[in-house]
């Protein structure tokens, strides 16, 4: 088995991570606080994290400006699906077959429906940067809470102003026309083979602006924006089932902190998106409310382990009635990296 030099890296992350989460914890004290969990509470994880797919499904129809050829249902196991393949492959293997199979199923542009995911990540950011703020404003002004919400205002502002731009004042087919006026002035089979390229990413690239159209419409707009509210409002509920079954009085206003801090830890790379960062970023959430790292451990343990199972049972059911081909998708996903 090959390993490249990104997989050593990610690995090397993913290892320092976990040593950080796991760092000084008293074992009797962690064996504690799981023998202690409501299972009762808990497992309300569940349905409420359906509530949240369910969610993603309309966002998702509307992302698409209504377009899709399938209806709510259908679409929200496409999420089932694109999540289940995050957690299970590498680079984000999930966000391509969402493109991918919505690409098959309609016989649309994969890139320009690729575009509009890119467009959907940057609306989940900009949630995260508005729970941040909230947090941030009216529950702790901690040092570390402001430098990341410094960063993911830097980090999906500037995404979301740079695609707007894009959009609005698309220069590709100028830019590249010029390019293909440079590349002429090589000799012929030279100028060839460089218009070709040229000539090939200049379709890529208006595919990939094309799929940021919801910017021309108000509504769709909107509604991605609501949805997205929704989505991450939904997922503070999620997180703060758990929070309950574990005994802690931390109140409502820890999951804007632990929702925050998880998904910016998301854009570090790692070998999963469930293993060491996330552990870390959810002691290091809990940690402004003076929550003890073993609870916090047992937190970022137990919820990511029901959210992962559930998803991935659902996922993969979804992947077999529609006879995909994991492999596949897998072998594409590092053709991407």
């Amino acid at each position: 088995m090959k390993i490249n030099k990104r997989t050593i890296f990610v690995l090397l992350i993913t290892l320092i991570f976990v040593f950080l989460a796991f760092k000084d914890m008293q074992f009797g004290e962690f064996a504690r606080v799981v023998h202690e969990i409501n299972y009762k509470i808990i497992w309300l994880i569940v349905p409420v994290l359906l509530l949240s797919m369910y969610a993603r499904g309309i966002r998702l129809h509307y992302l698409l400006s209504e377009k899709s050829g399938m209806n709510i249902n259908e679409l929200t196991g496409v999420c089932f699906a694109g999540s289940a393949l995050n957690i299970c492959l590498p680079a984000r293997a999930g966000d391509f077959f969402r493109a991918y199979y919505l690409g098959a199923k309609n016989n649309s542009d994969k890139v320009k429906i690729f575009g509009s995911i890119v467009l959907e990540r940057i609306f989940d950011g900009l949630c995260v940067l508005g729970l941040l703020f909230i947090g941030i404003m009216f529950f702790s002004k901690n040092h570390l809470a402001m430098k990341l919400c410094t960063y993911a205002a830097i980090l999906f502002l500037g995404a979301l102003s740079v695609v707007i731009v894009l959009y609005k004042f698309n220069k590709t087919d100028a830019f590249c026309g010029f390019l293909v006026s440079v590349a002429q002035k090589f000799p012929q089979k030279i100028s060839d083979i460089l218009v070709k390229i040229i000539s090939f990413f200049n379709k890529l690239l208006n595919s990939f602006i094309d799929g940021f159209e919801i910017i021309n419409s108000p509504k769709m707009f909107f509604m991605v924006g609501f949805w997205s509210v929704v989505i991450w409002s939904i997922e503070c509920l999620e997180f703060y089932v758990t929070v309950k079954s574990l005994g802690l009085t931390t109140g409502f206003s820890v999951t804007l902190f632990i929702s925050s801090f998880i998904a910016l830890s998301s854009a570090i790379p790692s070998a999963s998106i469930f293993v060491g960062l996330y552990q870390y970023a959810v002691i290091q959430a809990m940690a402004l409310y003076h929550v003890a790292k073993e609870p916090a451990l047992v937190f970022g343990i137990v919820h990511p382990f029901i959210q992962s199972l559930t998803l991935t049972l659902i996922g993969f059911a979804v992947l077999f009635k529609n006879g995909v081909d994991v492999r596949q998708i897998s072998e594409k996903a590092k053709e991407e990296t």
